[in-house]
Order: C-alpha cells, then structure tokens, then sequence
C-alpha cells in the first residue's frame, strides 16, 4: 500500500468528483479506496451550513474587533447629551435667579418710590396751605396775578385749592396714601407690603409688566408734578405782581413829589431788609435750599413791602373826591376872579357837579374842621397826617363831625353852592405843611 502511494500518488481530483448522481467523496483507508457519494440536495445544506458559520464568525470577529470602539463612541455621545442638558439647566436656574433677583430689586424700588411720593403729597399739601395763606394776604392787598399767568395755564393755576382737590387722592390716615398694599412672594410666603409712591418715574419696571399699582403711582406722580408746576407758576405770578405794585406805589411819591420816608418810618431803607422774630428750626427738608422755602420768605417779605406802601399811599389824598369824571370847571393857579373880575390865586380847583352829588374821602384820616367857613361856605377839613390836609368848601350838606376818623371813599359830605360860589360844585383844595398845592399832583399820582 506504501508503494502503492509513493509510486502512485493519489489524485485530488479522484477523490472529489461528480456525477450526475451526486458528489462522489474517494478517500484512502486500510482496506483501500473508500468513494463516498453526497446526494446534490445534500451537497447544498452542507454547503449553506459552512456558509452561515463563516458568516457567523466572520460577524463574532467583527464585533468582537469593533465592540470598544462602539461603546466609547455611544458613552462620549451620552456624555456631550448630559453636558448639554446640564448647561441649559444651569442657566435656567440663573434666569430665574435672576428674574427672582430683579422681582425683588423692583419691588424694593417700587415701595421706596411709593414712599417718597406719599412724602411728595403730604409736601405739597403743606406748600398749598402756605400759598393759600400768602394769596389771602395777596387778595387783602387788591393784588391780582393772573395778568401774570402763561397763557397754558390761564386763571385755572390761580385756583390751586381745586386742583390739589382733583389731584391728589383721598387719604384714609394723616400722611397714608390710599393705595391698595402690593404684594411680594418670599419663600412661597405672600407677604403684604405697605402702598407708598414714587417721585421717580418708575423707568425700572419698564421692561416688565408695571401692573396696576406702577401704572397709579405713575399717574399720581405725574398730576403731583402738575400741580408743583401750578404752585410753581402762581408764586411767580404773584411775586411779580407784588413787585409791580411796589413799583407803582414808589411811583406814587415820586409824583406828589415827597419822599417816601415822609410817610413811612424809616423807609425805604429797611422795606426789603428789615428781619427778625424768634427763632423757629424748620425741618432739614425745608432748609434753606429749598427753592420753595426761599421764594415764600421772599414773598412774604415783598408783600410785607406792599402792605407798608399801601398803608402809608392810603392816607395820600390821590383819588377824586368825586365818583364818575366829573369835569373841573376851574384848575388851579392864578385866574380871573368871578366876583371882582381880576386876577387872583385859585387854591385848589372846582369838580362841576349837581347840588346834592356825594363827596367822598379820597385817603384816610381825621376830621379837623366840619363847619361853615366864610367864602367856603359849609366846609370840611381833614387832617391825612405827615403835614397833609384835604379841604371841601360850598358843600350843601356836611355828613362828618370834627374829631371823626373817616377812611378812603367814605361819604363826608354833599356838594353844593354855600358861600363865595356862583354855582353848584365843589371847590377841592390839598396842602403840605400849611401851603397850598395843585391837587392835581396828587390825584395823577401813581396812574
């Protein structure tokens, strides 16, 4: 058998050959030549068998090699997806952080400008019963500021009392607006805050929803500014009146011609300077850099001023002693006598009126004579102080006694033609210190 093989290789190609019957296996084997035949339908199980092995090894190897790099790849996929989510829950909670932050801020900001708003009311309520009191004097003085009121704000400014009434809001307590209590959470806790407002604007909310509280407190702040303006405009307006009455009543002297310090003590020195009372501290919030403060002193001081002028110009003889325009029949100075028909001094001038027209005061003061005077006829003189006597002469009736105090425009007498008269009027005389002068100095006095 050896020789047989070494002699007679066997032929690979005989031990696997087919036929039309199947595949045919030779092997060699102790007894010889063994031939196996495979049926064709077995032939191809075998051969799908060793096929799906081979894949499926083939598959095992291919995972097995790649396995690790598959794991890394889906573990750093998962990794970047959790540091993803991580950083956009990060900053999440910085967003609420910092919404939580702001919702505080403004809430804060909101009651401390709530508070100081109520402090702006409560200040303005104060201003307005100071310059209630200063136009109660302006009005005493005939003083009249709305020719000096812009023309936006017209005669409605003068009239702060009902503004104010309009503006501000009713008030539940002395310095308390009624505002309803704003609320705030704290920890899941609703804590209620106390209603104040703002003299600021409100500009920190104005990236969020103000809601109704802000959206009041605007409102109020802008009608308070409103009135502040008002109040503002007024004290203008009068201290410019007041300064244009002291102009005309300084103007009053100027014209009669006699110093001011005539008729006022120790004028005018001392009108605009002149100081003094006790001492009274005023609150660090009205100190002197309140422009407020400054200007109802100044006021103050002028219509002071205004007062003393008016006093002193109330016992002046310059406004007619006849109501209407009477004419003046005969003015002062030389003229021809009626009676003797030559030249002779006229000491006053004569108002051309009816018997019976009423004769008033035209300035304060005594009555030093009220009797039948010679040439005058039924006469009446009054004594204005400072060297200053008034005189009415022809009078058909005398309604004053000597000794009486008469004030400006009250009744003393009648006219008519007694005594050296050709006719119904009334002959109207001013002196200083003991001289006669033309009245009419006086009666255009300050005009």
């Amino acid at each position: 058998m050896a020789n047989t093989y070494r002699h007679n290789p066997p032929d690979p190609a005989r031990h696997f050959r087919g036929s039309s019957s199947g595949l045919r296996l030779s092997f060699p084997h102790e007894s010889g030549i063994r031939t196996l035949t495979i049926a064709p339908w077995a032939a191809i199980v075998i051969t799908l068998i060793v096929a799906a092995v081979l894949a499926w090894c083939f598959a095992v190897t291919g995972y097995v090699m790649f396995r690790d790099q598959v794991i890394r790849s889906m573990v750093h996929r998962h990794a970047q997806t959790v540091e993803s989510y991580e950083g956009q829950l990060s900053s999440l909670r910085l967003q609420v952080d910092a919404l939580r932050g702001r919702q505080f801020v403004n809430q804060d900001s909101l009651e401390a400008g709530l508070k100081n708003l109520s402090e702006r009311q409560e200040r303005i309520e104060t201003r307005q019963e100071k310059i209630r009191e200063i136009m109660e004097r302006a009005n005493g003085a005939s003083l009249d500021a709305s020719d000096h009121m812009p023309e936006q704000h017209g005669t409605a400014a003068w009239d702060l009392d009902t503004q104010t009434a309009s503006a501000l809001p009713p008030r539940s307590k002395p310095g308390r607006l009624l505002i309803r209590p704003s609320l705030a959470s704290h920890g899941g806790q609703t804590v209620s805050r106390p209603a104040a407002v703002a003299q600021a604007d409100f500009s920190f909310l104005a990236d969020t929803d103000p809601g109704p509280h802000v959206t009041s407190a605007r409102a109020l702040a802008s009608r308070l500014s409103s009135i502040e303006r008002s109040q503002t405009t007024t004290l203008n307006a009068l201290e410019t009146a007041a300064l244009k009455e002291i102009a005309r009543l300084e103007s009053v002297f100027a014209d009669i011609r006699l110093p001011s310090s005539r008729f006022i003590e120790n004028a005018p020195e001392n009108l605009l300077t002149g100081t003094g009372g006790p001492f009274l501290p005023v609150p660090e919030a009205s100190a002197p850099g309140d422009a407020f403060i400054r200007q109802l002193a100044r006021i103050d001081t002028v219509l002071a001023t205004v007062e003393t002028f008016q006093n002193a110009v109330d016992v002046i003889p310059i406004r007619r002693p006849v109501a209407g325009n009477a004419r003046i029949s005969s003015g002062f100075g030389p003229r021809v006598d009626p009676f003797l028909g030559r030249r002779a001094m006229h000491s006053g001038i004569d108002f051309a009126v009816p018997t019976g027209t009423r004769i008033i005061a035209p300035a304060s003061g005594t009555v030093a004579k009220a009797k039948w005077w010679g040439g005058y006829g039924n006469a009446v003189e009054i004594d204005h102080g400072n060297g200053v006597v008034s005189r009415y002469g022809h009078l058909s009736k005398i309604l004053v006694k000597e000794g009486q105090a008469v004030s400006t425009g009250e009744v003393i007498g009648k006219a008519g033609s007694t005594g050296r008269s050709t006719g119904p009027h009334l002959h109207y005389e001013t002196w200083v210190d003991e001289k006669a002068v033309n009245p009419m100095r006086f009666l255009g006095a300050g005009t």
